[in-house]
């Protein structure tokens, strides 16, 4: 009787466990691959390389977990339909390969690197979703693959992400205490097998205030749906009950993949509605090159 009520307890809480919560497989599960029979895969994701845009002998190079923080590789048939998939965090001891094994074939291979607060959700390969549909920095492989025995591959991910980045040049007042920004005309779902955005998204991001000084910095990252392509952005000061203290429009933000719009200007004590008056291009050595604005 004693064991029967124990089982019986168990069984109940499980399953007022499983009613209340809702759970994402793609997050929890850090690998589904099986013992099993076939052909074995490695995967090593090699160090970052990115030429600086004005001095192609300038190269910077940097660790995968120097840039992000999580992994998420998945495996897709010719169908499309996701096979396997591997999730790792910076602190796993093999943070970077992936080992498994897989019968011979023709296979689809996307890995994602990037620092959101979960895993990516890759069940659809042509609507790779984040967690509360925000974007970080991402880096991004794409390859169609035939296994036909024993194979490794080395492989570079290169950024996908376009940034859009905000300076104050002048005090910030006491009373604002984060940054809203506001755009439509990129995409915060992503098309793995063409590593572009696939939905037209509009993206609220809140960047919190820590520093009143002149020379704060406010960026926000996006998919576009080409390599290039522009942003409507509306940057809104906040106070402590989110009402606005000043809003600045950006009409139409030129934006490139792998390349940061600047916009640095007078935010308090210029205009209230701004566009590019000022064009200038100069490098990043972790960006293909920036793009400064003033407003």
């Amino acid at each position: 009787m004693k064991k029967f009520f124990l089982c019986f307890s168990l069984l109940t809480a499980l399953a007022v466990f499983t009613a209340c919560e809702k759970v994402n497989l793609d997050d929890l599960r850090d690998d589904d691959t099986e013992q099993e029979q076939g052909v074995k895969l490695t995967f090593n994701v090699m160090k970052f390389e990115q030429t600086s845009f004005n001095d192609p002998t300038y190269v910077t190079r940097a660790n995968i977990n120097e840039l992000c923080n999580k992994i998420n590789f998945a495996l897709y048939d010719k169908d499309n339909a996701r096979l396997k998939y591997v999730n790792q965090k910076s602190e796993d001891k093999d943070f970077g390969k992936i080992s498994f094994n897989v019968e011979t074939g023709t296979y689809k291979v996307v890995i994602l690197a990037h620092s959101c607060s979960a895993n990516a959700t890759t069940t659809n390969v042509e609507k790779i979703t984040f967690p509360d549909n925000k974007v970080t920095d991402t880096f991004y492989y794409f390859a169609e693959i035939q296994v036909d025995s024993d194979k490794s591959y080395d492989v570079q991910l290169k950024r996908i992400v376009s940034k859009f980045k905000l300076v104050t040049d002048d005090d910030i007042p006491e009373n604002v205490k984060k940054f809203k920004f506001y755009y439509t005309g990129g995409s915060s779902t992503l098309n793995g097998l063409t590593g572009y955005g696939c939905v037209n998204s509009k993206q609220t991001e809140i960047r919190t205030v820590n520093s009143t000084a002149k020379g704060q910095e406010f960026s926000v990252y996006t998919f576009l749906h080409a390599d290039e392509g522009t942003l409507k952005m509306t940057v809104t000061a906040l106070d402590a009950s989110d009402m606005a203290v000043k809003e600045i429009q950006f009409e139409s933000v030129p934006m490139k993949r792998n390349t940061i719009s600047q916009y640095k200007g007078s935010f308090f004590s210029g205009g209230g509605t701004s566009g590019a008056s000022v064009f200038s291009l100069s490098a990043d050595g972790a960006w293909e090159n920036t793009n400064n604005y003033s407003y």
